[in-house]
């Protein structure tokens, strides 16, 4: 399972990396108290899915420089249409209060673990 450290908001996040087909298809569902640090390779525009997610979800879109450019709310089963292109989306399970659009993300670390 790939992993990321983010600090959004002065704060530390762990993340589930979410980097190929499969894994932005996943994303969380049948998952609880995790947080996903979607990347794509260019600019999308996805709509994001709640479908089989345990939880409701803040989700951060971040532009190609990780800065926040939209914020909103996932519900279960839900479905949500970004108005802007993201290069990175972040799916947090516990909200972080107080970010502000155009906040960076900071990126600390990727790993890789086996088994």
């Amino acid at each position: 399972m790939k992993t990321s450290v983010l600090r959004v908001h002065k704060k530390k996040i762990h993340a589930l990396r979410c980097d190929t087909l499969f894994a932005h298809t996943l994303g969380l569902m049948f998952r609880r108290n995790t947080n996903a640090f979607f990347v794509f390779p260019r600019p999308v525009r996805h709509t994001v899915h709640g479908l089989f997610c345990l939880q409701e979800l803040q989700l951060l879109f971040l532009d190609h420089t990780k800065r926040v450019i939209e914020i909103s709310v996932l519900k279960p089963w839900g479905l949500y249409r970004p108005t802007h292109a993201y290069s990175y989306l972040i799916e947090l399970s516990t909200p972080v209060q107080g970010i502000k659009y155009n906040e960076k993300v900071d990126i600390y670390s990727y790993t890789e673990s086996t088994g």
